[in-house]
This record gives structure tokens, C-alpha cells and sequence, in this order.
């Protein structure tokens, strides 16, 4: 699994231009937070992943802890609508996070002037959200990337974009 995300994860390092001093936040880090682990291990930057299902936490801490990265990466139960989000850099928002709305309304709010936001797109979901008027007002729309079908997900990613705060 870690190997099919990676290549895509790579692009969003490059997108972002993440560098190792920047602090990210990954909403919704899952049970096996393939995304922190490649951004700790590539861009070797500091990675705290948030999720708000305590059981799915622990079994991620515990892949974090056997891989030796917890120096690296601080996994947390918080949820995206009402997580502090004003120290960090960049924040990834993962695939089927929800309530998506709120979470973006929190983060226009909340985050920094020029931090930046990768929103990854899940069958064309983000068409529907940016038609919105917050995401216009409160970020630039900066780049995208476009990502061919994959046979090892189920749930293919069709695109990242690349958000800057304003």
C-alpha cells in the first residue's frame, strides 16, 4: 500500500516545495498513516497526523513506534473541524474526510497567511467544493496534479491541488 502512495505522495512534496524546518498536519492519518511515514522519511520534516478514532490512533502509534519514527512523527485523536491548525506550514487533508465542508471553513479560518493546503480529490469531489465562495475568498488555487487510474487502490486519487492561504 505504502509503495502505491508513495509515487503520489513524492509529487506533493515537490508541489508544496516542503522542506525539513515546516511542520505539516496530515486530517485524518488512518490506521496505517502511509502518508506521514513518506513525508517524515522524504522530506524529512516534522509530521503530526490527527484522526478521531482512538482505537485506529493506537494501532497507528504503534506501526509509528515500530518503524522508529516517533521522534519524526506525532500521531493524535483531534478531528479537522476544531483541531488548532495556525502552527503549521502545510496540511494535507486525506481522502473521505468528513464533514469536508466544516473542515475547510476551519481551516480558511484558522490557518496562517501562506501556508499551504494539499487537497487530494476523490472522484471528482472537489468540483463541488470549489465552486464555494470560502475557498475562493480565503485561499489561491496554486497548481494540481493529475494521477493516472491505479490498480492497487480500490479508491483511486484522480488529482492533488495545491491551495496557498491568503
Amino acid at each position: 500500500m505504502m509503495m502505491s502512495r508513495q509515487p503520489s505522495v513524492l509529487h506533493e512534496i515537490k508541489l508544496a516545495g516542503i522542506f525539513s524546518k515546516e511542520k505539516i498536519l496530515v486530517i485524518g492519518c488512518g490506521i496505517f498513516p502511509s502518508t506521514l511515514i513518506i513525508l517524515a522519511e522524504k522530506a524529512h520534516a516534522h509530521v503530526t497526523g490527527i484522526d478521531n478514532n482512538n482505537k485506529i490512533i493506537k494501532i497507528a502509534q504503534t506501526y509509528i513506534n515500530k518503524k522508529g519514527l516517533c521522534e519524526k512523527i506525532n500521531i493524535e485523536v483531534g478531528d479537522g473541524v476544531n483541531y488548532p491548525v495556525d502552527e503549521f506550514d502545510v496540511i494535507f487533508i486525506a481522502i473521505n474526510v468528513w464533514p469536508i465542508d466544516q473542515i475547510l471553513q476551519h481551516l480558511a479560518n484558522n490557518m496562517k497567511t501562506g501556508s499551504r493546503l494539499i487537497y487530494r480529490e476523490f472522484e471528482n469531489d472537489l468540483s463541488l467544493i470549489s465552486c464555494e465562495e470560502k475557498m475562493s475568498t480565503h485561499f489561491t488555487l496554486d497548481s494540481s496534479i493529475d494521477y493516472p487510474m491505479s490498480s492497487f487502490s480500490k479508491y483511486p486519487m484522480n488529482k492533488s491541488f495545491l491551495f496557498i492561504k491568503k
